[in-house]
Parts: C-alpha cells; sequence; structure tokens
C-alpha cells in the first residue's frame, strides 16, 4: 500500500475508535478504489500517539451511500461544469454588478441576454462568485458602508443559534442546585425578559426576542436565571442612579483632568475635597450623587494611578486622607500641606480643632451670633389677633414671620445639611421642616415674652379655650367646628402604635372618637355661647390627668333572653324585593344599554375612553343624585387613652355619645363601629338596654362591603375572574390575588363593576339572536321611540341637566325592552347552568352596587332592602357576620322600623 500514492485528505473527525488514543484529526487518508470498495491507507501525522496504535494501518469500506468518509472522499472529485438556472443566473448578473470585475468586462454588452443562453460554472466558481459575505466585504471596501443584499435571504448564520431544550440564559440543562427547568409559558415573562433585554443594551438574547415567540418555541430556563437577569438591582449596576455610566465616566475623565497635572507638580489634595469636586461634575450632568462615597472615588485613583498615587491617613480617624504623588518625598509633602492648609475645604476642621483646644474662642463666635439674632427678633413682627383670619394660622404663614437667620440655624441643626449656594427654601424632609418651624416660634415666642403673637401660640390658646368651654358647660368636650341642628354622627376605632414590641413597652393602644356632621347651604347656626370662669388665667392646659376618665363595666351575668325579641321586628317588607330596589336595578340596566349603545338597538359598539359618552357608574349615579354633594366637617374628640377592644372603653365611648347628643339636642346617638368592636358594642345594649336605648350602634358600611367583596371572590375563585382581569391588563397578577380575596376595596369594586359590564354585553348579544328566534321582537314605533331618547341622552351637552328631566320619560321607554330581557334571562337560567351561574354573579354585584349606593346617597330603605345579600354571608361561613346579621339592620329589626331620625 505504500507504493500507492492517492490524493491526500486531512479531515476532523470526533477521534471514536475501538483502539485507545486514536484521533481522526492526526491522521492522513490515501484513496485507493479497487472494485466496488474503497481502501484507505492510514498514516498518523502527529507522533504523539504510536505507542498506543500501529504507525500504519488499512481500512476497507463497503460503498454505502451513507458512510459519511466515502461522502468525504467522493467530494474530492473535480468540479463538473453544470448548466445554470435562470434565478442562478439573476443572481450572477446581480453579483458581477458589485464587482465590476474583468468578468463583468468581458458580458457586459451582452450580459442582459443571458438569460436566454446556455450557461455553464462550476458549482465551487458560483458558489464564491455570489457568496453574500464576498459580496458584502466587497461593498463595504468600495463604499465604507455595506450594502444590502435585496435578491438573497437573509443568513442564518447571522442569526444567534439557540438550543430550545436548555435554560436560555445559562446555556446549560442543569445548574448547581437547580436542575429543574421551568417553561415560559406566560406573557408576562415574556415581557419582563424583553424588558430586562432592552434595559442592558446590546444583549444577544435581544434579536431573539424580537423575532421569536419564547411560548411557542417552548423555551425554558432555570428559575434562578430569570429572577437574576430581570433583577432591576443587576439592570442598575450598569445604570447608577437611573444614569448611564458613561455620565461618570465622562465626569471623571474631566475630574482627573483637572487634578492629574496639580498631582504631578506636587499638590497636596485631601478625599473631602475630592470628592466634593466629583459630586459638583456629576451635578452639572443632573446625576443624583449624594450616595458616592470616598471609598469609591479611592478605588477609581487607584485602578488610574496605581502606585504613583499615596493615600496617607492623618491621626484621628476623623481627619480626611491625604492625597499626594509618590514621586515626591515626605518633607515636600509636609510643607506643601503647610502652605496650603488655608485653601483647603477642610480647613473647617482644622478652625474646629483650634476651637476646642480655646474654649474662649468658641463663645465670642457664639457671642456674635447671638448678637446677630436678636437684631433679628427685634424686628420680627407676629400676626394679627385683633381681627384673627384662619389663614393666619397656617403653618406656611408662620415661616414667613420668622427670621431667616434663626431658620437657618435650627435647619442647619435638625436636619445635618450641608450649605450650599441654591439650597431649597424647605427642608426636604417634611418632618424635619415641621420641627424647625414649631422650634423657632418658641424661640420667638420665648424672646419677645409672648408679646410676638405666632400660629403655633395662638391655635394652642384656641384649642385649650374651647376644650375647657364644653368641659366646664356640659361636661363634655364638643368640637368648635359642631354645630347644633344638624344631626351629627360619631364613630370610634383604634388607633394603635408599636402593638407588639420584644419587651411589651414603648406601645400605644389609644381610642379616635370623632364626630362628623353635613355643613348647610343655609347661614350656620352660631356656636352655644359659654360663659367660663376668667377669674383664673390659665396659659397651658393641664394634661396632670386624663380629659376621659374610662368608666370601667361589668358584662358578666345571665346572657338576656332569646325570647325577649321574638315578633318585635314589625315591618319585614325591606326583605322582599320593593319598588326602590327594583327600580335602583332598573336604572343600573339602562345606564348598560347606554354605554352600549350604538345608532343602532342591537348593533356592538366598542368605544375607545375619549369616545364614551356616558360616564361610568359612579360619574353616571353622580349626575342623577338631586342633592348636591355637601362637605362634612369632622370634629375630633379628645383621644381615649385605653385599648378599643375593652368592653369599658366602648361603654365609655357610648356614653360620650349620649352626653355629646343631649348637649346638641339630639334624642338618639348614632356611633359607628368595625366589627370587631360592633359585636361588644350590640353585646353591652344587649346587656343595659335600659341604659343604652337611645344608642344606635352601626357597623360601617366600608366593612360591610369589604367583606362581601372576599365572599365574593371566595365564590367566584377558580372561574376566570383572575384571568380575565390579568390576560386583560386591567391588573397585575399579584394585584389581581388582592382584590379577589377582598383586601382591596377601590380596585376590587372596580373590577367587578367591569366584569358586570363586559358579561351583560355577551348577554346582550345572545338576547338579540334569541328576540330573532322566538319572533318577540319590538313593536317598531316602540322600538323608534327607544332609539330616539337613548340618542338624546347620548348627544346631550349638559347630561346632569337632561336626565334630571327626561330620566323617568326614558325608564317608559325602555320599559318594554327591559320586560322581554327579564324574560329572555329567566328562560336562559333554566336552559343552561352555566348561564344561572354567571347570572348569579351579575345579581350579586348588583347588590353590592345598589348597597354603595344606599349608602352614598343615603336612601335608608335602599339600605335595608340591599341586605338581601346577607344569605351569602351564611353560605360561604363569614361566621362574624352571620351571627350579628340580624342586629346588622341596627334598630330597625327591634323597634318600630323606622330609621333613626335625619339619620341620613
Amino acid at each position: 500500500m505504500d507504493e500507492v500514492r492517492g490524493q491526500g485528505i486531512i479531515v476532523g473527525g470526533d477521534g471514536q475508535c475501538d483502539s485507545p488514543g486514536f484521533n481522526a484529526k492526526n491522521l492522513c487518508y490515501y484513496k485507493v478504489e479497487v472494485g466496488s470498495k474503497y481502501i484507505l491507507h492510514v498514516e498518523i501525522v502527529d507522533k504523539r500517539h504510536v505507542g498506543l496504535v500501529s504507525s500504519n494501518m488499512e481500512i476497507e469500506l463497503v460503498t454505502d451511500a451513507s458512510t459519511s468518509v466515502k461522502k468525504l472522499l467522493g467530494s474530492n472529485k473535480h468540479d463538473c461544469l453544470r448548466k445554470a438556472q435562470v434565478p442562478s443566473v439573476e443572481k450572477f448578473i446581480y453579483a458581477s454588478n458589485i464587482c465590476k470585475d474583468d468578468c463583468f468586462d468581458r458580458l457586459h454588452i451582452d450580459i442582459d441576454n443571458l438569460t436566454s443562453r446556455e450557461i455553464l460554472w462550476h458549482n465551487s466558481c458560483y458558489a464564491s462568485y455570489t457568496s453574500e459575505r464576498n459580496l458584502r466585504s466587497l461593498s463595504t471596501g468600495q463604499t465604507g458602508s455595506p450594502q444590502v443584499n435585496e435578491v438573497s435571504l437573509k443568513s442564518q448564520r447571522n442569526r444567534p443559534l439557540i438550543d430550545w431544550t436548555k435554560c436560555i440564559f445559562c446555556r446549560n440543562a442543569s445548574r448547581k442546585r437547580d436542575f429543574k427547568l421551568i417553561n415560559i409559558v406566560t406573557f408576562e415573562a415574556c415581557n419582563s425578559i424583553r424588558t430586562a433585554a432592552e434595559a442592558r443594551g446590546k444583549e444577544e438574547l435581544l434579536p431573539v426576542l424580537r423575532t421569536v415567540d419564547l411560548i411557542a418555541s417552548e423555551g425554558k430556563n432555570h428559575k434562578s436565571c430569570h429572577a437574576s437577569y430581570v433583577s432591576k438591582a443587576n439592570i442598575k449596576s450598569q445604570c447608577i442612579n437611573g444614569k448611564p455610566v458613561n455620565e461618570y465616566q465622562d465626569s471623571f475623565a474631566e475630574f482627573l483632568d483637572i487634578i492629574r497635572p496639580e498631582i504631578l507638580k506636587g499638590k497636596v489634595y485631601n478625599t473631602n475635597y475630592l470628592l466634593q469636586l466629583y459630586k459638583d461634575m456629576l451635578t452639572k450632568r443632573d446625576v443624583n450623587a449624594d450616595s458616592y462615597t470616598r471609598q469609591k472615588l479611592k478605588l477609581c485613583l487607584k485602578l488610574v494611578f496605581n502606585d504613583s498615587l499615596v493615600f496617607h491617613q492623618p491621626h484621628g480617624s476623623t481627619k480626611p486622607e491625604i492625597v499626594y504623588s509618590s514621586s515626591i518625598s515626605l518633607l515636600g509633602v509636609i510643607n506643601i500641606a503647610t502652605r496650603t492648609t488655608e485653601n483647603t475645604t477642610t480647613s473647617v476642621a482644622a478652625q474646629n480643632e483650634f476651637i476646642r483646644d480655646d474654649p474662649n474662642e468658641s463663645i465670642k463666635i457664639i457671642n456674635k451670633a447671638a448678637v446677630i439674632f436678636r437684631n433679628d427678633l427685634s424686628m420680627c413682627k407676629g400676626i394679627k389677633i385683633d381681627s384673627l383670619s384662619l389663614e393666619d394660622l397656617h403653618i406656611q404663614k408662620a415661616r414667613t414671620r420668622i427670621p431667616d437667620n434663626l431658620y437657618w440655624l435650627v435647619r442647619y441643626m435638625v436636619s445635618l445639611e450641608v450649605y450650599a449656594a441654591d439650597q431649597s427654601p424647605k427642608a426636604s424632609n417634611v418632618s424635619h421642616e415641621r420641627k424647625i418651624l414649631m422650634i423657632c416660634q418658641d424661640v420667638v415666642h420665648a424672646a419677645s415674652n409672648a408679646r410676638v403673637k405666632l400660629p403655633k401660640h395662638v391655635s394652642l390658646a384656641l384649642a385649650n379655650e374651647t376644650i375647657a368651654r364644653s368641659e366646664l358647660n356640659e361636661g363634655v368636650i364638643i368640637p368648635s367646628n359642631i354645630s347644633p341642628g344638624v344631626f351629627v354622627h360619631m364613630a370610634a376605632d383604634n388607633n394603635d402604635f408599636n402593638e407588639e414590641t420584644i419587651d411589651g413597652k414603648n406601645t400605644t393602644h389609644a381610642t379616635t372618637f370623632v364626630a362628623f356632621e353635613r355643613k348647610q347651604h343655609a347661614p350656620a347656626t352660631p356656636p352655644m355661647e359659654i360663659y367660663v370662669d376668667h377669674s383664673q388665667r390659665k396659659r397651658s392646659l393641664d394634661l396632670s390627668r386624663p380629659i376621659v376618665t374610662v368608666e370601667d363595666i361589668n358584662v358578666g351575668g345571665r346572657r338576656p333572653a332569646v325570647t325577649n325579641y321574638v315578633n318585635k321586628m314589625t315591618n319585614a317588607s325591606w326583605l322582599q324585593p320593593n319598588d326602590n330596589f327594583l327600580s335602583a336595578c332598573q336604572d343600573d340596566l339602562e345606564w348598560l344599554i347606554l354605554r352600549m349603545h350604538s345608532h343602532t338597538m342591537f348593533e356592538e359598539n366598542y368605544q375607545t375612553v375619549d369616545a364614551q359618552k356616558i360616564r361610568g357608574w359612579s360619574g353616571f349615579q353622580s349626575l342623577r343624585f338631586s342633592d348636591p354633594s355637601t362637605p362634612t366637617s369632622i370634629g375630633y374628640l379628645p383621644m381615649i387613652q385605653a385599648d378599643a377592644n375593652e368592653y369599658s372603653t366602648i361603654n365609655t365611648v357610648m356614653k360620650l355619645s349620649l352626653k355629646m347628643a343631649n348637649a346638641l339636642g339630639q334624642s338618639e346617638s348614632v356611633v359607628t363601629f368595625d366589627l370587631a368592636i360592633y359585636v361588644k358594642a350590640k353585646q353591652l345594649q344587649m346587656r343595659y338596654p335600659g341604659e343604652f336605648k337611645n344608642v344606635v350602634a352601626r357597623l360601617g358600611g366600608f366593612h360591610i362591603a369589604l367583606n362581601y367583596l372576599s365572599l365574593l371572590g371566595k365564590m367566584y375563585s377558580n372561574s376566570g375572574l383572575e384571568d380575565l382581569l390579568t390576560e386583560s391588563g386591567v391588573y397585575a397578577p399579584g394585584t389581581t390575588t388582592a382584590l379577589i380575596a377582598g383586601k382591596s376595596y377601590n380596585r376590587g369594586v372596580r373590577a367587578h363593576k367591569l366584569c358586570f359590564e363586559a358579561l351583560f354585553r355577551l348577554m346582550w348579544k345572545t338576547f338579540a339572536s334569541w328576540l330573532e328566534e322566538t319572533a318577540q321582537g319590538l313593536d317598531e314605533i316602540l322600538k323608534t321611540e327607544a332609539l330616539e331618547l337613548l340618542n338624546q341622552c347620548q348627544d346631550s351637552d349638559n347630561k346632569e341637566e337632561y336626565l334630571k328631566e327626561n330620566w323617568h320619560s326614558l325608564k317608559d321607554g325602555l320599559s318594554a325592552l327591559v320586560h322581554l330581557f327579564k324574560e329572555f334571562e329567566n328562560e336562559g337560567k333554566v336552559k343552561s347552568q352555566l348561564f344561572a351561574f354567571w347570572s348569579e354573579y351579575m345579581s350579586m354585584v348588583s347588590f353590592l352596587l345598589q348597597f354603595i349606593n344606599a349608602e352614598r346617597t343615603g336612601n335608608w330603605n335602599l339600605h335595608l332592602s340591599s341586605t338581601k345579600m346577607l344569605p351569602y354571608f351564611y353560605a360561604m361561613d363569614k361566621s362574624e357576620l352571620c351571627k350579628m346579621a340580624p342586629c346588622i339592620l341596627g334598630r330597625h329589626a327591634f323597634t318600630t322600623g323606622a330609621a333613626p331620625r335625619s339619620v341620613f
């Protein structure tokens, strides 16, 4: 075989062979064709493995078309000429126009007729001549910028190769302690990955994410890899404080241009000066440099200067480091530092050392400052108290009356700010600003011997006098903004701070008690005149004793007999659907039709937000409510220093409410509690019915609605509501989970209103088909009148006036349509369980809306009728509300059925 000399072929392989140490990359193959077999003579080119295998070996290969070696050997035959096809000729013409070579010179005269002639070429020659890569490099060399090839397809090799069976981030099938690959199945995950890639900038994943759907491609990732990739902290590591890194780099380059020549000349700096200089440069570029530290700057300087810069720490940890060039001697450093001490920004530290060494010097400085402040205080003017205005008592007014020097002194002491040329007129911390103004007012008050009246001390005197008047007159404190003649509600709730501490100390358990009433459009009733004994002048409030004394009470003994409340409910008509409730439900149905209405009765109309002419449910109800909403006066009573959940505290609250009601001329006292306090308040009422017969304890409507939202979410969990709210983009998954659990009132009500309206639109579409199938169409005259009414309401400029004047006529015009819709709804409930399921959901949402409507408009009968929601509390096992369900209706359940006088 050594005498046979074929063509030498150097090939690469996987190195797999029966003989150990065999490596195909180190072999030279010689081909000899004998009959139907290929005889290969193999020689080891690299003799490193001669000891493991023989230097020469022979291999016989069967002529199998699938044999890779056969293909390899067959490919070494000389290229044969092949006939060109029309698309290939067009591609050749395009390439020759770019190359402009000798081939183009020979053919350019007849180049347009090449497609009609028979052309032959070698396959390798054609591939090399029309190679997109060669053409791109040629065009780049000629014009300086690559040209786009409009004929050829985009090269697949330019796209990053992604193995979808592995993690798209780490490119591994498993990681240490994280072997599980998770499929990407949500749009949120895709969006978060794409957002992170765009924030990171030039990422190899970015072109893939812009062209490939990760969900359809079954992309996978490790949980830890995904968390690290989308982490905001990791992304922000490339952008410090929200600014690109190049902002810091540009500032640092400018910083080096300033200090490098000076350091080379032998100038000595300290780190405080260098840090402030660098921060100023960052501030010029609108970069927040507050978090930048001396240590960061020191590390950056070390990276630039290496060993050519010396950082020396003087004696004392409070002194900044000295920075100088390593090329100067220690003696030179001392001489330079001595000459430049007065010019550096750290001279303040040296002055502080001097002041500490000489106490008399500090006293002289303080004396000079005191003289300046005394002159400013002598020019200070307070507010006028002969005709006192409410605006003069605002905290903003106090700032205008305080001398600037005094304000800045206290501000520098309290807020620990550093002097700057363009400082904000207010402290950045609101709490600090309030403390500064309070301290300054006290200083002015003390320095002027109370001659200068400022808002703090005038307000304190007024509050003291109000409390004293109320307490001396009726034995109960009534806020000054609460006037008799208007029904006053009261509310009490816990006000706890630091409820749980390790040692049980430093906790606050108090009860806040407030009174509120509606303001009247008529002239306000003058406050009660109370003549107080002024024989003793009191300048301050005596807080040695509590203002409200908590009265203990015994709730033990036998429980009241249940038979005492049998047959006491004289009027239970509110348990059945009455006119108020049915009318309110019909109003909501007409609102839904108006929101959906187009120029034809049953045509779908999906308006944009701007094109929608009818407001949402809350806005629509505010237009229909005839009484204008009036602001509420809220008066804060003294805080009770006791836990709100104690029986003694609740007893004290109810007795105080009775005293306030008597002082204001009310026969009954209405107090609102939350559920925990309400339960105990009702127990006290049942235990002492005579003492608290005029107290109406109410459970707040907010607590009822919030509990109803939780049972609504519990009843319809896993029904698709969460997916509907999430996939539509209304709320994020975490927010959806919270509102379904009843932990977010505003978002929960909005979510259910949106679902309510969406389901109605689907039902209305089916209703139109039902009318055609059952041949129960509307009379054309009635249909025309209804359309005219809907169009008038849609196109009216002043919808508030239109609804007040024409609402009843609109209801009458749509009554036939509403009747048919109710018939369709009843029939659908019988035929389809799914229809009944979602129809029940719409009814439950309607109960919630009517309850909110009753609370906002003060409709007592509608409030009682909307308690049809109470059976659902039993169904969903809301135990606390189930126990107190009969009592939630207030006195109505046990007395004559009349609402308390002017409760709403």
